[in-house]
């Protein structure tokens, strides 16, 4: 039986049955993409309807087109456009910009370098009519001036330093430095006050060698103690009063002079055991 059934669906394909010309001549004519049997019923083939083409993808039109560039654009279509500065008094500026027109310009509150004529600037416009310097690209001098025009905190991490060859802080009123520790170190030092008010609860002075000139001091001291290995002063008046007055010489005392008193009130007393006069 398997034998025949091949046999017959063979016979079938090869001669179709007559009566039916109009879907055998099609199958024969290869109009049909291809043939598969119809389920069920075997030796019978029925021929696929051919799939409609796939249309060529076309061109996609590109979504940027590139625009030709304009050598002079209006201020409204370039907001920031590079200006050269013709003339500063404090914070009015003229600004000579595209095309070489010439506009009023006011310093933005980021600007922190001060512009100053003939520098190149960016500057921002709008089309509200103001213009306003945004930075400085390029300086035409050497000198660099930051102004804030306003109260300025600057806030650093762990270590702000400033580096120069010369630096220079100069105020107006009053200068002020706080500090946990406060530490000034140089080669050379010089202070000039016309008056100087130290407080201190300790003073440590550690000197090789001090020179005072001062015209008129004055002293007020709780307890003063004095060390030296070799004093001398040079004096052309000098007046000590005191309470009591003890000298303790552990060697010799000698005193001379052209004239000299001792005056007491109740008793003088020598005590010696050689006492010379004359």
């Amino acid at each position: 039986m398997p034998t025949e059934t091949a046999c017959e669906s063979a016979s079938i394909t090869a001669n179709p049955a007559p009566g039916r010309p109009g879907r055998d001549s099609r199958a024969g004519r290869g109009e049909g993409a291809s043939a598969t049997p119809r389920p069920g019923r075997p030796g019978i083939l029925r021929p696929k309807r051919p799939a409609a083409p796939l249309a060529a993808p076309g061109p996609v039109p590109s979504l940027a087109r590139p625009l030709a560039a304009d050598p002079n654009p209006p201020l409204e279509a370039a907001p920031l456009f590079r200006a050269r500065i013709t003339a500063a008094d404090g914070e009015a500026f003229l600004a000579r910009g595209p095309g070489g027109r010439t506009l009023p310009a006011k310093r933005a509150a980021g600007c922190l370098l001060l512009p100053e004529p003939g520098d190149l600037v960016l500057c921002h416009g709008g089309g509200d009519g103001l213009t306003y310097v945004v930075s400085v690209l390029e300086r035409a001098g050497t000198r660099a001036v930051l102004d804030v025009g306003a109260d300025l905190t600057v806030r650093g991490g762990e270590t702000m330093r400033f580096e120069a060859k010369t630096v220079a802080v100069e105020a107006g009123e009053a200068l002020s430095l706080e500090a946990p520790d406060l530490s000034l170190t140089g080669v050379r030092g010089r202070l000039g006050f016309l008056r100087l008010s130290v407080l201190a609860d300790a003073l440590d002075a550690k000197l090789r060698g001090l020179t005072s000139v001062v015209e008129d001091a004055s002293a007020l001291f709780g307890g003063l103690s004095l060390k030296a290995r070799t004093a001398i002063r040079l004096v052309e008046t000098e007046m000590v009063r005191a309470g009591r007055l003890r000298q303790l010489v552990r060697e010799r005392f000698f005193v001379r002079a052209g004239r000299a008193a001792i005056l007491a009130d109740e008793d003088v007393s020598i005590d010696a055991d050689k006492i010379n006069l004359g």
